[in-house]
């Protein structure tokens, strides 16, 4: 089996278990995930590290602000 046929295996074993929706938020989380999460933590440089960190920073509080800020109870 090819690296190709792997990938296409994968993604429709992803479809089939959480719909097109649901596999297309596990993508972008896992992008997420890889593209800023991992350099903020593990990146040797200081500069990649803040830049990641502020990334995320933004992306947090834009989603806290789409989800509506803090709830009163």
């Amino acid at each position: 089996m090819t690296a190709t046929g792997m990938g296409r295996s994968i993604l429709n074993g992803a479809i089939d278990m959480f719909g097109r929706a649901g596999t297309a938020g596990v993508v972008v989380f896992l992008l997420l995930y890889v593209g800023v999460v991992l350099p903020a933590v593990w990146s040797t440089r200081p500069c990649r590290r803040t830049a990641a960190r502020h990334v995320l920073t933004v992306l947090v509080s834009a989603l806290h602000a789409m989800l509506g800020g803090p709830r009163s109870r």
